[in-house]
């Protein structure tokens, strides 16, 4: 203000002038960005749900959005609490604020770097098993233990963690430790199981389910298989173990021209996944929830059978909903196999169809090939069944052929069944079982449920046969399913959704 005395009066009074707006500029400025106090905490739910709890400072409006969508739609988002979509909310929650009647600050992020929260956005609670077993149970008392480990491999901390084995090996509910996991911990429980003759020679295949407070029942997410192979050695009570470990029971052959009705089964869905590679091949593969007639809760996990064994390399598409095609049982369809909800032993089982039988093994009036007990190789390989065949890397006349490789990672018996041939060309002299019509000169290996191709041109050479679309073909002769709901193209299921299936009803 000295310096503003020297100069003249016009001048003088320009600069003063200048000065005291530079002021008012820097005062409005400084209140209309002043931050307020705000905060923003989410915790996820299960069903795919968030719940988002905002606070903030009085005087100011503002606006909530996610990465993924608007939280809240009003001009003015009040503080409290916004239940919203897991996806709204991945990669955080962001806010802005201004003063009434003022302009809008830039977006500022609250929250996204605590659990629930990822580069691929949130995180949904989320756990992995593994199962260990010695690779030979105690001949002494015949007692299978297993070492079952597991991890919460989200990002929120879980309660009430539980396990269970396949519901065949009569384990009930069990809960892993005090049923807390917090981010990234680990507990490792113990199981036993009493082997019975009919078990052995193995595998036994051990599949564990976990599930906890924040899940709905899921498959672990790493292997979760102990395969047990005892030495023929190893004493047993009887002998001559049974053809298959789960056999599926024969159907009655149904009269020609088979038609839908409706099934009486009381079914929702606990969780499902649509795909549709074409509007011929739009379906379902779900997780059910079934009431039976008797008024009995059973599950039919479609879609945890499905992933564990192999998913869409082993089975293919689905080409079915899941329909009641043998009273009291749920039957879905895909293009390289069918597999059975149904009944074994008084316990419900997810079970793959045998459905090689249902062509060359004497089901629904197929010819009975029987087995190849003369055509047997002697390259390196791992038996397995009654049969004495083994699958092998390598076929009978030494080609390499990666065929134990590929049973082994895409579920082996359980998605398999038992070898009824070695690994052989069709067109040997000594090969019984064939495909009626199929190209000849092929190394096949024929399964219960399954048939093997090695395609050396191909860049995937280990090939199924679509064996789920010659199954249905054959059972709904002249096209006959094109008049179910269940084979034609379906929409997307939704979780908690109430289904009426179609039932097979003779002609």
């Amino acid at each position: 203000m000295v310096f503003a005395r020297c100069l003249p009066g016009p001048r003088r009074l320009a600069l003063l002038v200048w000065l005291l707006v530079g002021l008012l500029t820097l005062t409005v400025t400084a209140v209309a960005h002043a931050q307020p106090s705000m905060s923003a905490s989410v915790t996820f739910t299960s069903g795919g749900q968030a719940i988002v709890n905002f606070s903030a400072s009085s005087g100011y409006d503002y606006q909530l959005r996610g990465a993924g969508g608007v939280i809240c739609n009003a001009s003015n988002c009040e503080p409290g609490t916004y239940e919203v979509s897991a996806d709204t909310v991945r990669g955080g929650v962001q806010a802005r604020y201004r003063r009434p009647g003022q302009a809008w600050s830039g977006w500022i992020t609250l929250s996204g770097s605590g659990a629930g929260f990822g580069s691929g956005g949130p995180s949904h609670p989320r756990l992995a098993g593994r199962v260990t077993a010695a690779a030979d149970p105690t001949p002494a008392d015949q007692v299978l233990h297993y070492t079952l480990t597991v991890t919460n491999t989200g990002r929120m901390n879980l309660t009430g963690v539980v396990w269970r084995t396949d519901p065949a090996l009569g384990v009930t509910q069990r809960p892993v430790g005090d049923g807390d996991l917090a981010i990234g911990d680990t507990e490792t429980v113990t199981g036993m199981f009493q082997l019975a003759p009919h078990h052995l020679p193995g595998p036994l295949i051990v599949t564990v389910y976990l599930d906890s407070d924040q899940t709905d029942e899921i498959l672990a997410d790493s292997v979760a298989a102990a395969l047990m192979a005892p030495a023929e050695s190893t004493p047993v009570s009887t002998p001559a173990p049974a053809p298959t470990p789960t056999p599926m029971p024969t159907p009655t052959p149904a009269p020609a021209g088979p038609r839908p009705g409706s099934s009486t089964l009381l079914v929702t869905v606990v969780r499902s996944a649509h795909a549709a590679p074409d509007v011929h091949l739009a379906h379902n593969i779900a997780n059910l929830r079934v009431i039976t007639a008797g008024g009995d809760i059973v599950y039919c996990d479609f879609l945890a059978h499905y992933l564990r064994t192999g998913g869409l390399e082993r089975w293919g598409h689905a080409i079915s909903e899941p329909l009641e095609e043998q009273p009291g049982a749920l039957t879905q369809y895909y293009q390289r196999g069918a597999v059975d909800c149904t009944p074994q032993g008084g316990v419900w089982s997810v079970l793959r169809r045998l459905a090689w039988d249902f062509i060359g093994g004497g089901a629904y009036g197929a010819p009975d090939l029987g087995v190849e007990p003369h055509l047997l190789s002697d390259q390196p390989g791992t038996p397995f069944g009654p049969w004495g065949h083994r699958v092998s890397n390598v076929a009978v006349d030494g080609t390499r052929i990666g065929f134990l490789d590929f049973f082994d990672r895409l579920g082996g018996v359980d998605a398999f069944g038992y070898p009824k041939t070695d690994a052989r060309r069709d067109d040997d002299p000594a090969a019984a079982l064939r495909i009626p019509g199929a190209t000849g000169g092929f190394i096949r290996q024929y399964f219960q449920a399954a048939v093997l191709e090695y395609h050396p041109d191909n860049p995937q050479p280990v090939q199924l046969l679509l064996l789920g679309d010659e199954l249905r073909n054959r059972l709904y002769p002249d096209r006959a399913y094109a008049a179910f709901a269940s084979f034609n193209s379906a929409e997307p299921l939704v979780d908690g959704q109430t289904l009426v299936l179609e039932a097979v009803v003779p002609g």
